[in-house]
């Protein structure tokens, strides 16, 4: 190598050096604050759900429903904790065992209701717009 290109070269293997120094010293942005971090650490842990817990369900044309119970995969028939999964829809399992039938949810506490339809008055269009034949939604106050 002659002497320039041997210069340039040690100068750019040193400004990759200094940017990888400095990457280092940069702070994660989504790492949460150092008082969040101690709190949180000195914080009890947190304690593991006693039962099974339905994480997930699996349904579609043509397939019988699985369900994903305390991270398993369990089709119908197949158990998990001593119960038989009997039954599996879009929003719940139900397992049956020696201690009778239970049904979990993805969603515990929360009920699956239609949302409620809202009316927008209608008007029409204002005076000296270009379309006066077609009539315009009213925006919600």
């Amino acid at each position: 190598m002659t002497r320039a290109r041997c210069a340039i070269a040690t100068t750019l293997a040193l400004a990759v050096l200094a940017c990888a120094a400095r990457a280092a010293e940069l702070p994660d942005p989504t790492r949460p604050p150092a008082q969040q971090r101690v709190a949180a650490s000195a914080s009890a842990p947190v304690a593991a759900p006693a039962g099974p817990v339905l994480q997930s369900v699996l349904t579609g044309p043509g397939r019988k429903g699985s369900a994903i119970i305390s991270g398993r995969l369990v089709e119908p028939g197949g158990t998990t904790h001593g119960m038989r999964l009997v039954q599996v829809t879009e929003t719940s399992a139900v397992l049956r065992g020696p201690r009778g039938t239970l049904t979990l949810a993805l969603t515990p506490g929360a009920d699956k209701r239609a949302a409620a339809a809202v009316a927008l008055p209608l008007r029409t269009a204002e005076a000296g717009s270009h379309d006066t034949s077609r009539p315009v939604i009213a925006e919600p106050k």
